[in-house]
């Protein structure tokens, strides 16, 4: 027979953390914004590749790319 599961009480003197609100966790403004750059990334990538051929689509990916890193850019110093 095992043992049934094992509740291990708080540490003494440490208070509960804060309950989270609903909603958004707390910072997740960074990862939201870097998530758009990685989808219109995506969508630039797939214009580009639908659309254009050749040296066209290696122009076309690299204005995607240095959108993507200036998007990026933004994300990571704004939060």
């Amino acid at each position: 027979m095992t043992p049934g599961p094992v509740v291990v009480p708080p540490a003494p003197g440490l208070p509960p953390g804060p309950a989270m609100a609903p909603g958004q966790r707390p910072g997740r403004g960074r990862a939201n914004a870097i998530a758009v750059c990685n989808q219109q990334q995506a969508n630039c990538a797939n214009r580009c590749n639908r659309r254009t051929y050749g040296q066209s689509r290696n122009f076309c990916n690299n204005q995607c790319n240095a959108q993507f890193v200036n998007c990026t850019t933004r994300a990571n110093t704004r939060f």
